[in-house]
């Protein structure tokens, strides 16, 4: 509801309500009421105190008046009034449902340390013995928070071990240590606490966590006041996965007789290892092991045509020395296709496309040719320019599939996976 909008009903039925008798009023369902809000609490957030609390009279009659707030500061043992707050404040009431209205305050807190607030609500009540207007309190509502004023650390993870993940931050001015907290991603638990007494350290090793298992971790600086740790606001919740993860194999294909792998990457690999069987229940033996975490595709090339062969793959990262891996993907195997893209396929495809009714053959000009796969068939691409039988010279890309003679013209070297270029010269004299 918009601030206008709000203030108009409080006045209309303010007038309304003034006008009538008090049995009057007893009949039209309204009595006179001193609530307190149904929750007042504070929450910390950079540079100031976040006070929220709800609005306890969102019949929007002329009762409500004003709410007064008080503080005790750190090191004083009473409370000071902060500020009558008029019930009317559209800075500081707020609303998307009428049903759902609650006041929002930022407390601007300077000194570190903790912070106590009180709150009561002041309602406007007519006293029937007076003949006037009095203002009658509701009971107070309290709340505490700890504050400091320090930068937001900027965090990093990385993998430690099987059951260990590293934290690091940089340094907070001002700062006499950090707390560390950890918990599994998906907020199941808290598996990680610990406070670092010392405003220089800026790393953690954290341990005792389950393997294979992705968390979220976060770093707060704290100064002490008294003795006591008081945090200031702690920084974004960073990701990271205990161990190397478990490797799969998204897809394989067979093209030019060799093997074609591909698998997902690892966000905590350093590489990975291929591993190859030549029956389901054979032995697996190593065949490569690749340096390098982006790369995760590999051909294993001159495979025996016609013969299956089944393929693992793992990954795993080197920590201080040691190698931690991760479980086997799920075994896939592809059984390697005798018939391989070759300049003889390559002419059956030019001449099919010399035999198009649309082009005349001696305007035919190729400017490129590949060989690759489609959807894991295997293509012949070629690029080529031609005049119609209009004079319209247009150029065009045409697909030709070896093993089943179609063809057409829906595809441009973008589809072609492990795409490679053919010699266009043995092309072009054919006849």
């Amino acid at each position: 509801m918009k601030k206008k909008s709000r203030i108009a009903i409080v006045l209309t039925m303010a007038l309304i309500i003034s006008i009538l008798p008090v049995n009057s009023l007893t009949v039209f369902g309204y009595t006179q009421k001193t609530d307190a809000p149904g929750y007042f609490f504070a929450t910390k957030e950079y540079g100031y105190i976040d006070l929220i609390w709800d609005d306890p009279d969102e019949d929007e009659l002329n009762d409500l008046s004003y709410f007064e707030l008080y503080v005790k500061e750190p090191g004083n043992n009473s409370y000071k009034l902060v500020e009558k707050i008029d019930a009317l404040d559209m800075d500081v009431w707020t609303s998307d449902d009428m049903d759902d209205a609650y006041y929002n305050y930022a407390y601007y807190a300077e000194a570190a340390g903790a912070y106590a607030f009180k709150l009561r609500t002041v309602y406007s009540v007519f006293d029937e013995d007076e003949g006037k207007d009095i203002e009658k309190e509701a009971e107070w509502l309290y709340d505490e928070e700890d504050f400091a004023s320090l930068e937001m650390p900027k965090v990093k993870t990385e993998l430690a071990g099987k059951t260990s993940v590293k934290v690091t931050w940089n340094k907070i001015d001002g700062a006499d240590g950090y707390h560390v907290y950890g918990m599994r991603a998906d907020y199941s638990y808290d598996a990680y606490d610990e406070m670092i007494p010392s405003g220089d350290t800026t790393s953690c090793i954290c341990t005792g966590l389950k393997e294979n298992k992705e968390y979220i971790f976060a770093v707060a600086p704290y100064v002490l006041v008294d003795g006591k740790p008081v945090e200031s606001m702690r920084s974004d919740w960073m990701n990271c996965t205990t161990g190397v993860v478990k490797s799969k194999i998204t897809s394989i294909y067979t093209s030019a007789g060799s093997a074609v792998l591909k698998w997902s990457k690892n966000a905590n690999a350093d590489g990975y290892e291929i591993f190859r069987a030549a029956s389901a229940s054979g032995t697996y033996q190593k065949i490569k092991t690749i340096k390098n975490q982006a790369t995760t595709t590999f051909t294993d090339k001159k495979k025996k045509p016609g013969k299956r062969y089944y393929y693992k793959v793992r990954a795993y990262a080197t920590i201080e020395g040691s190698k931690y891996y991760g479980a086997f993907s799920a075994s896939k195997s592809v059984k390697i296709s005798s018939k391989t893209l070759t300049q003889q396929q390559a002419r059956k495809a030019y001449l099919a496309l010399k035999n198009e009714s649309l082009y005349y053959p001696k305007t035919l000009i190729v400017n490129g040719i590949f060989s690759g796969t489609i959807k894991g068939e295997k293509a012949i691409m070629i690029y080529y320019s031609a005049k119609n039988g209009y004079g319209v010279r247009s150029w065009d890309y045409f697909t030709y599939f070896p093993s089943s003679g179609k063809w057409n013209h829906s595809y441009t070297p973008v589809a072609l996976k492990n795409k490679t270029t053919l010699n266009k010269s043995k092309i072009i004299h054919w006849n």
